[in-house]
């Protein structure tokens, strides 16, 4: 396996063609963004929507996991793509069909017509969501990129930390709607940025071609190898972990504790800010040159750990409150920062000449997985959050131990410093 350091030639030559790092990482960043906010901004306004919608507020809750479901779908389509034709063709194809889904978002005229809408709009923003992270890994070398990815991370979840507060407050100044037509007008900004100021970071002698078959061997290929199979479901369970508090606790908030739908988006910015503090920490031990998989490691099990502040909540339910479910679930994301973006490079080392299409399946499980086992659990009774804090226990869990499985049976190929 190779080095966290190792730099190909085609990426010595894109250093002189990349804008500055100061443009470069918030532009991507602004592109990702989007995905978070199209699934999150509207989260104060499920009662009002379902009103419009004529239906109930635990249907509404389950259009956000179907908006997972087909970014899930979007990034299993566009991975392929964009290793033929690249990623800046991508950007700017899916910014366009971006402004036209969110059109039909808002003129939905029925709840059918809304799932519907929800599935393509997350097929299209997978597509939009999945490329900038891939154009990093193109440009740097693997600990470069877990460097610059946790910038692009940090500004991506300012995506689902400030939407539920930026939405609430659009809502209540002009309506549900606009927060859809707000989205239109970035993405006809970010089109005009990425046309004159993104160069493609595709190596042309790893161009793929749009072939069924070779992109079915490709997939094989990656579900054969064996750890990056463990990696993917690590990874997955994880996420699953990461997307229950945004979809489920907007019903045990606005339902069960009555919070105002202006006041909601406090509690998750607090949520994704400790996330953010996370990822910045891991920026910091990469600079030092630590190992990302003992980083990885020694961060899961910690985290294990807290948990025992869920099973505490969980069987202890007089102790439910908005401030302890937010202070318990703080606890179990502020760790995450160690671990996703540690995860993803490792499982991408195994595949340098199909970044694109590993990262697709990669996502694609990660975003499918989580969609479905959260539309499930939103339909189960929510006991005040114990629901939500009972699966993310269990889920914490279950990731640390793949973490120790995958460190002792693999860890040892990977060269690293410390």
């Amino acid at each position: 396996m190779s080095s966290f350091e190792q730099t190909t030639p085609w990426q010595e030559q894109l250093k002189d063609k990349l804008p500055p790092l100061a443009i470069l990482i918030p532009l991507l960043a602004l592109l990702t963004i989007m995905s978070a906010f199209v699934n999150d901004a509207f989260s104060p306004t499920l009662q009002s929507m379902a009103q419009d919608f004529e239906t109930n507020i635990t249907q509404m809750q389950k259009i956000i996991s179907y908006n997972l479901i087909g970014m899930g779908i979007g990034v299993l389509i566009f991975g392929p793509i964009i290793d033929r034709y690249g990623r800046k063709s991508a950007l700017v194809a899916c910014s366009i069909l971006g402004i036209l889904v969110n059109l039909a978002m808002i003129n939905a005229p029925s709840y059918n017509w809304l799932i519907a809408i929800r599935i393509c709009q997350g097929i299209i923003f997978g597509g939009l969501s999945s490329t900038p992270e891939v154009m990093i890994k193109d440009a740097f070398s693997p600990r470069r990129f877990i460097i610059l990815n946790a910038w692009l991370i940090t500004l991506f979840l300012f995506g689902p930390a400030l939407s539920p507060l930026i939405g609430g407050y659009i809502f209540i100044w002009w309506g549900w709607q606009w927060i859809f037509y707000s989205v239109c007008l970035v993405l006809a900004l970010a089109i005009v940025i990425v046309v004159f100021f993104v160069p493609e970071t595709l190596d042309p002698k790893n161009v793929q071609a749009i072939n069924p078959k070779r992109i079915l061997s490709n997939f094989g290929q990656i579900l054969r190898t064996r750890p990056a199979v463990l990696l993917i479901i690590n990874s997955t369970l994880l996420t699953c972990a990461v997307f229950g508090f945004p979809t489920l606790l907007p019903a045990i908030y606005l339902e069960d504790y009555n919070v105002a739908p202006q006041v909601f988006g406090y509690y998750t910015f607090a949520l994704v800010l400790l996330q953010i503090v996370g990822i910045q920490l891991n920026k910091f031990v990469m600079k030092r040159g630590y190992s990302p998989i003992k980083v990885w490691l020694w961060a899961t099990s910690i985290q294990a750990l807290f948990t025992l502040a869920n099973f505490t909540l969980v069987l202890q339910p007089q102790w439910l409150s908005v401030l302890s479910i937010i202070i318990v679930l703080g606890l179990n994301m502020t760790l995450n920062g160690f671990q996703i973006g540690n995860m993803t490079v490792t499982y991408l080392m195994y595949f340098p000449q199909m970044t694109g299409t590993a990262l697709s399946l990669l996502t694609f499980v990660r975003l499918v997985v989580p969609g479905l086992i959260i539309g499930l659990v939103a339909s189960l009774p929510r006991h005040a959050g114990a629901t939500l804090l009972a699966l993310n226990a269990c889920l914490i869990i279950c990731c640390c131990l793949g973490a120790w499985l995958f460190s002792l049976k693999y860890g040892h190929k990977f060269k690293t410093e410390s």
